[in-house]
């Protein structure tokens, strides 16, 4: 038996079959998800702490890349350098949000508000995969299937998993791509190239493209779709080949123009911020990256067999999620890929790169949920049997969902983003317009603050100052480009920003760095965990620095007014 032949047939009633009711099978559990959109969309809107709850310091490099590409600067965050340090979908979706005017806060608001949508989406699709559970009665069919929405509403609804995909970054779009593409999987059963028309997979292959396009790790998925694809295109011989050409070739294209134009214009065919990220090969981070892919081929090697000796995926003890892995366990191996690939041969992991991860969780959830809730229907007394479900499924999931509310609503977490806000607006109005600031984490500020500022860990920066990071001569390019200031959020020790001040030095030179006169503070206490620091509460602020001038003809420059002491604050 082949992995595909897991997957469930028509008339099966495990994936996609209408229910015995005669209406739609996936009914309550769309009610749910557009209860989580309209939920959330009330929140983005009316809470004005949200918009920093939701999104990362990232999700304003996107912001202001887009800003100052609508503006006619080209792809640049300083607009000074040019980076390449984004995925180019999501940016070619923001950047007319500023050519019509959006900026600000509202334009977050109205970037959130479509990702909102894709999240709405991407959960419509996954509510029609899955059939809710059967059982003898119409009303214990109610139950069950009410029960598998209640799972998907607290766990779609939780401000954990939302915020993975709700961020102002990229992560929604390339759900949307893996949602069609996981949809599309479950309804030909894992065939596909037998069960697919030209149209579709030519379709699909537009949808894979996008998905390259909106996160280029996605070549990791199509990599793992193709393998899965090839003992089917073995077995049908030239016919197979022609039809794998129709679902792949236009994606690997679309992988090799993007390669080349990223070595045509920003002389460097990778994208600067995974340059920078990627650890030296070791044999640990190899060893972590083949355990991570193999792990979940394994898991299905084995359900596979388990499956074949019961006659298919109704033999085993979870037949709807035994036939979601044999429709869709390309997608499984594609994200053990993906969680090898960051925690192995990547530094500085963020939530966002697992979105895959969840998402699929999320589903093979589903497919888990109506499995149990349809094997104590089928017991006697069923009603009771199934409250005992719910407390010892829902109500853990429930309580996660509460838990996580309540911690999104501590001011602290988000305080960082305040401050850095506070200290993006005082600097618009209180140092030269033309005036070069420098920050290692550089959204929200430079989002802010009128003036230039140069991201200064290189994230979006240029492939020449990522070179020259790595050549220890970043310090020398940056003062070629008028560096006159620093701002940045760190620890407070003796009201001064000691970690700032030490990779001064070791960026800019001992010398340049002795000569910081502190400006201006932002003080704030944050409760979690960040670049460089730990999970706990930690006494914080933004500071603002003066650097000594390479040349003395730069000395006049800078008269600041006084600033006003109070921080902006948001509303919880």
């Amino acid at each position: 038996m082949t992995l595909q032949e897991l997957a469930p047939k028509p008339g099966d009633d495990l994936i996609g079959a209408p229910d015995a009711l005669g209406g739609s099978a996936t009914g309550y559990l769309r009610h749910a998800a557009l209860a989580v959109f309209l939920a959330w969309l009330a929140i983005v809107w009316a809470w004005p702490g949200a918009v920093f709850f939701l999104t990362f310091d990232d999700s304003f490099y996107y912001l202001e890349i887009a800003r100052n590409l609508a503006a006619g600067d080209g792809p640049t965050f300083d607009r000074i350098n040019p980076t390449n340090g984004f995925h180019p979908l999501w940016l070619a979706l923001v950047a007319p949000a500023f050519a019509f005017g959006l900026d600000g806060l509202d334009a977050v608001r109205v970037l959130l508000t479509v990702q909102l949508g894709l999240w709405f989406g991407a959960l419509c699709l996954v509510a029609g995969l899955i059939a809710p559970p059967r059982a003898a009665s119409a009303g214990d069919r109610h139950r069950g299937a009410l029960a598998q929405a209640l799972v998907l509403a607290v766990v779609a609804g939780n401000p954990y998993v939302v915020k993975t995909f709700v961020n102002g970054m990229e992560s929604a779009v390339y759900l949307a791509c893996y949602a069609i593409l996981l949809w599309q999987s479950c309804r030909i059963g894992g065939r596909w190239l037998g069960a697919t028309s030209r149209s579709t997979r030519l379709a699909m292959a537009v949808v894979a493209s996008y998905a390259f396009l909106a996160r280029s790790d996605a070549g990791l998925v199509i990599l793992a779709l193709g393998c899965w694809c090839l003992p089917e295109a073995y077995r049908m011989g030239a016919r197979g080949l022609v039809r794998l050409a129709e679902l792949f070739v236009m994606p690997a294209a679309v992988i090799v123009l993007f390669l080349w134009v990223n070595g045509v214009v920003f002389d460097s065919p990778l994208q600067v911020s995974g340059e920078l990220k990627r650890l030296p090969l070791s044999a640990s981070g190899l060893m972590i990256f083949a355990a991570c892919a193999a792990l979940p081929a394994l898991g299905i090697w084995r359900l596979k067999a388990r499956a074949g000796r019961r006659g298919g995926p109704a033999g085993v003890a979870f037949p709807r999620l035994a036939g979601l892995l044999g429709s869709s366990g390309w997608f499984a191996v594609a994200c053990g890929l993906l969680v090898g690939y960051y925690v192995g041969l990547q530094a500085f992991p963020r939530l966002w790169y697992f979105g895959p991860v969840v998402f699929y969780g999320l589903v093979l959830l589903l497919a888990g949920a109506a499995d149990l809730a349809e094997s104590v229907l089928g017991e006697a007394q069923p009603r009771a049997r199934l409250r005992l479900l719910n407390g010892v499924l829902i109500a853990p999931l429930a309580l996660m969902l509460a838990v996580e509310a309540w911690r999104a609503t501590d001011p602290r977490t988000v305080s960082i983003r305040i401050a850095d806000q506070a200290a993006g607006e005082w600097i618009s109005g209180n140092l030269p317009a033309d005036a070069v600031v420098g920050s290692w984490d550089a959204g929200v500020v430079a989002y802010f603050a009128r003036q230039r500022v140069i991201n200064l860990d290189g994230f979006v920066n240029s492939t020449a100052y990522a070179r020259a990071l790595n050549d220890g001569t970043a310090g020398a390019l940056l003062n070629d480009q008028g560096l006159a200031y620093l701002v940045n959020h760190d620890v407070i020790e003796d009201g001064e920003a000691t970690t700032l001040r030490a990779m001064a030095a070791g960026l800019l030179g001992a010398d340049r760095a002795a000569g910081l006169t502190l400006l201006k503070v932002f003080p704030f206490t944050f409760a979690g965990s960040a670049n460089r620091l730990s999970r706990g509460v930690h006494e914080m602020a933004t500071f603002v620095y003066e650097l000594s001038m390479p040349a003395p003809e730069m000395r006049e420059r800078r008269q600041p007014d006084a600033p006003p002491d109070d921080i902006p604050t948001v509303i919880f």
